[in-house]
């Protein structure tokens, strides 16, 4: 299966299963979900941070997509001519203006 799918497919039921509904006593933070270790890894190197669990689960799921988008790139990078790698913008969609 394809790893943003799955990926996409936990957060999901993550969402709509585990996150708690109404007034609680302790806010889910970034700790409380298994981010994988390159999540990690990449927002250090750049310097991330994000305000709440909300933003950083949508960020992280334009970096997967992202990701995956670079990765089905460099397969055919023979025909394009070039590579492509993760940089500082990993977690922002094509459309900057917003």
């Amino acid at each position: 299966m394809n790893p943003l799918l799955t990926t996409t497919l936990t957060l999901a039921a993550f969402l709509g299963c585990c996150l708690p509904l109404g007034n609680t006593k302790k806010a889910l933070t970034a700790e409380d979900v298994n981010f994988p270790k390159e999540w990690h890894l990449w927002k250090g190197e750049h310097g991330k941070t994000y305000e709440d669990l909300e933003e950083e689960l949508r960020k992280h799921l334009v970096w997967l997509g992202n990701k995956e988008y670079i990765n089905q790139h460099n397969k055919f990078s023979n025909v394009f001519g070039y590579t492509l790698e993760m940089n500082r913008f990993g977690d922002m969609v094509g459309n900057c203006s917003s």
